[in-house]
């Protein structure tokens, strides 16, 4: 399994437990940084996965991540 497919593998994973992603918590977790890439190839291969734009309290604005539900 290469570096890419098991970056993948963990961002599927999470995604697949329901949960929602960012690029912060995908760092932090699992030392990703390009969450966006990984979600590029999963949508490539098929799955469902919608991004959400957030507003941070700082007024950043950043994606966040999750299958879905509909």
């Amino acid at each position: 399994m290469s570096h890419s497919d098991s970056v993948i593998g963990k961002v599927l994973e999470a995604l697949k437990q329901g949960e929602e992603l960012t690029q912060l918590e995908a760092t932090s977790r699992w030392g990703i940084t390009r969450l966006a890439s990984a979600v590029h190839v999963l949508r490539k291969k098929g799955y469902a996965i919608i991004t959400i734009d957030r507003l941070a309290a700082n007024g950043s604005r950043y994606a966040e991540y999750r299958f879905d539900r509909t």
